[in-house]
C-alpha cells in the first residue's frame, strides 16, 4: 500500500501536536490555577500527581515523535539550511523548556513577590513562555518547508 508511510506521517504528526499542546495546555492551566491563589478551586494534591504523570507521558511522546520526525525530514532531499537551523534552535529550546521543569530541592519558602516580578519568578511561566516561542518555530519551520517544496515544484 503506496499510502502506509504518509499515513504514519500523519499519525506521528497528529501525535507530536497533541503532545505539544498537551504541554503547552498544562502550563497555561497550572499559571491560572496559581493566579487564582490557594482559595477554593485549586486542584488537589491528587489532581496535580495526576495531571503530572500525564504531562510527562506527554513529554515522552514529544520527544519520540520530534526524534521519528526530524530524522524522516532530514532524509529527504533538499532540506534548506534554513530548516536546519531554526530546527537546533527548536530542539534547544525543547531541552530548556524539559530542564526548566525537572523537580528541584526546595530551600524554603521563596521571597514573596508582587506583580510582573511574581510571575517571572516562575519556572512554569518560562516553560509556557519557551513553549509558545517553540509553537512560532514550529510554524515558521512548515512555512520553509512549503516554500522549498513550492520552489522546486
Amino acid at each position: 500500500m503506496a499510502e502506509s508511510p504518509a499515513v504514519f506521517l500523519v499519525i506521528l504528526r497528529w501525535l507530536h501536536v497533541v503532545a505539544a499542546a498537551l504541554w503547552l495546555g498544562g502550563g497555561l492551566l497550572l499559571l491560572a490555577l496559581r493566579a487564582r491563589g490557594q482559595g477554593p478551586g485549586v486542584p488537589s494534591v491528587s489532581w496535580g500527581r495526576t495531571a503530572g504523570h500525564t504531562l510527562r507521558l506527554g513529554v515522552a511522546v514529544f520527544i519520540v515523535t520530534g526524534a521519528l520526525l526530524t530524522a524522516v525530514r532530514l532524509a529527504e532531499p533538499n532540506v534548506p539550511v534554513g530548516y536546519v537551523v531554526v530546527l537546533v534552535g527548536k530542539i534547544a529550546l525543547a531541552f530548556a523548556m524539559f530542564w526548566l521543569a525537572l523537580p528541584r530541592s526546595r530551600r524554603g519558602p521563596a521571597p514573596p513577590a508582587e506583580g510582573w516580578s511574581r510571575w517571572t519568578r516562575d519556572r512554569t511561566f518560562w516553560i509556557v513562555v519557551i513553549a509558545l516561542v517553540v509553537y512560532l518555530l514550529s510554524v515558521i519551520l512548515n512555512e520553509i518547508i512549503e516554500r522549498a517544496a513550492l520552489a522546486i515544484g
